[in-house]
């Protein structure tokens, strides 16, 4: 038996404007749960516009604040 796997490593999708000005970029289903996707639900990103590219990071680790 063979087993299909299909891998999404680019997908065409939208950005979507919500009352009050929040922007939210639609990431489809079949992309999020490729294996190689590299963001989880809820995962802090940075994102930033570069030479014209969004570009979207995991964002560094939280150090903890020492208590005083």
């Amino acid at each position: 038996m063979r087993v299909s796997v299909t891998m999404v490593s680019q997908a065409v999708t939208k950005l979507l404007q919500y009352q009050g000005g929040r922007h939210c970029i639609y990431l489809r289903s079949d992309l999020v749960n490729d294996s190689m996707f590299p963001f989880r639900a809820d995962e802090q990103v940075v994102v930033r516009i570069d030479d014209g590219r969004l570009v979207i990071e995991p964002a560094p680790p939280v150090k903890p604040q020492k208590k005083k």
